[in-house]
């Protein structure tokens, strides 16, 4: 089965809380990465972020 979107495209999507092809199975990113997601969220930590995120 051929994807519709990349990684990225697929975490760009469930950030602006548009569908994604198929749900985001991991996280990888870089510290800073990590911090600004946790911003947009207004996530005070890590396991919070997973948490908003369902990983």
């Amino acid at each position: 089965m051929k994807e519709s979107m990349t990684p990225k495209e697929r975490w760009l999507a469930v950030l602006n809380r548009e569908k994604p092809d198929r749900i985001p199975m991991d996280y990888w990113a870089t510290g800073e990465a990590t911090e600004k997601v946790m911003k947009y969220l207004g996530c005070s930590s890590v396991d919070e972020m997973f948490k908003r995120l369902h990983i």
